[in-house]
């Protein structure tokens, strides 16, 4: 019985030294050999996902930069569990390089939310290859903002409140997923506001395509037959408003502000965005 009691007690105290917290927080001040509590928090996002049960949320305390900092290839914050990243509003990723990782990389079949926080710099800010991901209020400058690319499994993504400015390349790149965005600022990308290839559906609400190379870029003249649906949205400023390729399809449900563009599309487009 004594030695059942003992072992009992060293499995406890076992369990309780591997346990992860529900909710983690980092902090400008915060350490890696921390718990990531709120009295003793972590210094990256990355070092207190590994310290978060699957489900957990992690926020941020103080202003900061949660992100390796790393001067060469900075590593991006992986993420393969379902997980809430809140900034709170203070929160920033580096998005490192045109040639380095994404700021955020988010593979496996998780669900993930990311919100309240900036991503800056010029490399790719969000890339998800597989799962479901949730983004609000966020803020991305620079760079090649999100990127929806599938390896085979599916992606289904929200975003509201999403802010891309001046992307390198273009803003949002949907390829073989579903994107549903709304109340977004999609502005100054050096390519295209929106591409949208393969069999992706995007959902396109309330949002401003404004002065972008291109705003709205559906198909490229493969056989896939992506689709965006659009309404109650502004497409203003672009070289030119939108593009459609191959069998691409825009659905709009005449809501839409298409003024002020160089040109505001090609002849493809049977049904008016107006």
């Amino acid at each position: 019985m004594k030695f059942a009691s003992v072992f009992a007690l060293a499995l406890a105290g076992a369990s309780l030294g591997l346990a992860q917290n529900r909710v983690s927080y980092v902090s400008g001040t915060g350490l890696a050999t921390n718990p990531c509590t709120s009295s003793a928090p972590c210094d990256t996002f990355q070092t207190a996902l590994a310290k978060t049960m699957n489900g957990g949320i992690i926020q941020a305390l103080t202003p900061g930069i949660y992100s390796d900092q790393s001067a060469v290839n900075p590593l991006p914050l992986q993420i393969s569990q379902n997980v809430t990243i809140d900034g709170r509003g203070m929160a920033v990723i580096n998005m490192g390089t045109v040639f380095d990782p994404p700021g955020i990389q988010i593979d496996g079949l998780s669900d993930v939310t990311i919100r309240n926080l900036a991503l800056i710099g010029p490399g790719i800010g969000i890339l998800v290859h597989s799962g479901s991901v949730h983004i609000e209020n966020v803020q991305m400058n620079g760079g090649c903002g999100l990127v929806l690319d599938s390896s085979g499994v599916a992606i289904r993504a929200t975003a509201k409140s999403l802010t891309i400015k001046n992307a390198k390349s273009n803003a949002i790149s949907v390829n073989y997923a579903n994107l549903s965005i709304q109340d977004s600022v999609i502005v100054g990308a050096g390519a295209r506001g929106f591409d949208v290839l393969g069999t992706s559906v995007v959902t396109i609400e309330h949002c401003e395509i404004s002065n972008n190379d291109t705003g709205l870029v559906v198909g490229n003249g493969f056989n896939a037959a992506p689709v965006a649906r659009i309404s109650n949205s502004v497409i203003t400023g672009n070289n030119i408003g939108f593009s459609v390729g191959g069998q691409g399809q825009i659905i709009s449900l005449r809501t839409n502000l298409l003024a002020g563009n160089g040109v505001d599309g090609n002849s493809q487009l049977s049904i008016s965005l107006k």
